[in-house]
């Protein structure tokens, strides 16, 4: 009898520090600073000078150190400055720029009233945060939805979203599971790795709403006789009444992937090579997204045509305000104009703004993290996150986004093997001092381990890096609190054992789960990787690619 395949997964944030354990930028930074406080303190001040590095030393420690909700008091700390310094200018309200009044631009006297009118301007932006620098570089209707992206501190970057109907539909075996879940990881996230490859990151979205019945009564008005209905207007009220009672019994879900293409300079000799500026970007990215297309074919995900720059913004609006259908787009004039004013709170953000009926409406939204080191490390099959997206108890209107960056495998190799190095330092180590080995220590070493035989050279295999992120919607405050709960019982059933909340980072956070390919960290090769990229050069001009 054929089972599904397993594989561990979890416990391992990330790479290996310099003084041993996971990495820890900010106590790296901060013990750097204590060996400067050390050598002057004691060259100047003798023992007073040694007192005062041990104390900072014990501060640095105590700071950084990771709590059960994922952060330290350090970034903790900073995140609650940085709402509160928001606040003070503004900037946690959201009004789009369009509705900003004639008038506000005017001088006024007094301080306080210009401190008071600076803060309203500041209100109103382009962007809500997290979408800053979203541009259109092709939103004709008909052709794939091309967003441009310039992010703060980021490489900027192309985001196609393409709607997939998903591997599983009805019941299949179990060698069915299993055969999916190859083809994803070799047909889709392998194909990625190559460093020919364009594309290196990969979202999955799936949107989980109340059933729209737009589709069936547009078969209705189709198919059915008019002119009989008029008649027997008890046969339309049955209809509807079937259409209400269908749509109450349970939410329906949406799924989207969203390529992600780096404009870098490979790209953008790629493109001059076969157009001249924006031409040669547009043809390019119409032979990426028929590569990406085939490749979710390939993966078995069943992917329709890229959706329209319209069409995107409006499973943006819809996100934003769920009562917006989800498919509704001939409404919409300006692809970026379709943002919603928001207002943060610390534990969530609030929308205000007109909704289909006319008339103002409100949505309350919350954003969590699924940190690696919140995953409890074991066997998991390719359905562990099915709790999460169809096992919740009551009907909560939730986004789950699960991102992918593939690195290539000689990249993730010598990493792979460099951690597992440090670890079995740390545990030799351990075992000379009579200590013992700590949990973290020893699921650390068997995931590296695991990473390691992975990517065996001629294993097909490369490196990659996740993040999960979900993003609940309700119509009140209770609701919300209601949904928050339902959903960290969802996540413990998938052995989610930390759901981080993006409290304080409101507009941001929920950006994470919008199919614009944001909220994993870029993958930054080392010192060493770097080098050879650079000795590789960037090819003659005269090459085809």
């Amino acid at each position: 009898m054929v089972s599904i395949n397993q594989r561990f997964i979890g416990g391992e944030s990330g790479r290996r520090s310099f003084f041993g354990g996971a990495r820890n930028r900010p106590r790296s930074v901060g013990y750097v600073v204590v060996a400067g406080i050390f050598v002057v303190g004691v060259l100047w001040f003798g023992l007073p000078g040694l007192v005062v590095a041990v104390v900072a030393l014990v501060v640095v420690w105590a700071a950084t150190i990771p709590t059960g909700r994922g952060a330290s008091v350090f970034s903790r700390r900073l995140t609650t400055r940085r709402a509160r310094r928001r606040a003070r200018r503004g900037m946690d309200v959201f009004v789009p720029v369009a509705d900003r009044p004639a008038g506000l631009g005017e001088r006024v006297r007094g301080r306080a009233a210009r401190r008071a009118r600076w803060r309203e301007w500041n209100t109103y932006r382009d962007w809500p945060d997290g979408l800053v620098g979203m541009q259109w570089l092709q939103d004709e209707p008909g052709l794939p939805g091309l967003a441009w992206h310039t992010p703060v501190g980021e490489d900027a970057y192309v985001s196609v979203v393409v709607p997939i109907a998903g591997q599983i539909r009805g019941m299949v075996p179990d060698q069915a599971v299993n055969a999916f879940s190859e083809a994803f990881g070799r047909h889709l996230l392998a194909a990625h790795g190559s460093t020919d490859s364009r594309i290196r990151r990969v979202q999955l979205l799936t949107r989980v709403l109340p059933p729209d019945t737009a589709a069936q009564e547009t078969w209705a008005n189709d198919h059915l006789d008019m002119e009989f209905l008029a008649g027997h207007r008890d046969a339309a009220v049955s209809y509807r009444e079937v259409l209400a009672r269908a749509s109450a019994q349970g939410y329906q879900q949406r799924h989207y992937a969203v390529g992600r293409w780096v404009t870098d300079g490979p790209f953008g000799r790629a493109a001059a090579r076969r157009g001249p500026g924006v031409v040669g970007w547009k043809v390019l990215m119409r032979s990426e997204v028929a590569a990406f297309r085939r490749r979710l074919e390939a993966a078995g995900l069943h992917p329709g045509e890229a959706l329209t720059a319209r069409q995107t913004a409006a499973v943006l609006r819809h996100q934003q305000m769920p009562s917006w259908p989800i498919d509704q787009a001939g409404d919409i004039d300006d692809p970026l104009g379709v943002f919603c004013a928001e207002q943060e709170q610390w534990d969530h953000t609030i929308v205000e703004d007109t909704g289909p009926a006319g008339e103002v409406e409100r949505w309350w939204h919350r954003t969590a993290r699924v940190p690696v080191q919140g995953v409890e490390t074991g066997p998991r099959t390719p359905l562990w996150l099915l709790p999460l997206l169809t096992g919740v108890a009551t009907d909560v209107i939730r986004t789950v986004s699960f991102e992918f960056e593939t690195v290539p495998a000689r990249a993730a190799r010598k990493d792979a093997r460099e951690d597992l190095t440090s670890d079995l330092a740390d545990i030799a180590k351990a075992q000379k001092d009579g200590a013992l080995l700590g949990d973290d220590l020893k699921v650390a070493k068997r995931a590296v381990s695991a990473r390691v035989n992975d990517l065996e050279p001629g294993s097909g295999h490369h490196g990659g890096r996740w993040c999960l992120h979900v993003t609940i919607t309700a119509a009140s405050r209770q609701d919300l609190v209601e949904a928050t709960e339902r959903i960290e019982e969802a996540g413990e059933a998938c052995g989610i054992t930390d759901l981080e909340w993006l409290d304080g980072w409101g507009q941001a956070a929920h950006a994470a789960t919008f199919p614009v390919a944001r909220g994993l960290e870029p993958y930054k090769p080392g010192v060493g990787q770097t080098a050879l990229n650079l000795l590789a050069g960037r090819g003659k001009k005269e090459a085809l690619r």
